[in-house]
C-alpha cells in the first residue's frame, strides 16, 4: 500500500513540474488558470446532476434532504464564484503580455 502512495506522490510531483515548466510568462499562467477553473466548473455541475438525482428519490422530511439542497447551494454559489473569476482573468488577459 505505501509502494502506491509513493507512485501516486511521484506521479503528481512530475504532473506539478512539467505544469510549471509550461508557464513562461503572466499570460500562460493566466491561460492555466481558466483550464483550472473550467475543470472545476464542471466537477462542481456533475455534482449538483449526481445530487439532484439523489434528492430525486429522498423524502422531503428526510433530515438528508436538507443537507443535500444545502451542499447544492454551495455547490452553485462555488460556480458564480469561479464564473466571476474566469471574467475577471479573460479581462486581465488582454492586458498582460
Amino acid at each position: 500500500m505505501e509502494d502506491l502512495s509513493k507512485k501516486k506522490q511521484t506521479s503528481e510531483e512530475k504532473f506539478q513540474q512539467a505544469f510549471l515548466q509550461d508557464i513562461h510568462s503572466g499570460k500562460s499562467l493566466i491561460e492555466k488558470e481558466l483550464i483550472v477553473i473550467s475543470s472545476e466548473e464542471i466537477l462542481l455541475k456533475h455534482r449538483i446532476g449526481m445530487l439532484k438525482e439523489f434528492i430525486r428519490n429522498l423524502p422531503a422530511g428526510d433530515p438528508q434532504y436538507g443537507l443535500v439542497v444545502a451542499a447544492m447551494e454551495m455547490d452553485q454559489i462555488e460556480i458564480d464564484s469561479l464564473e466571476v473569476r474566469r471574467l475577471y482573468l479573460l479581462r486581465s488577459l488582454d492586458t498582460v503580455e
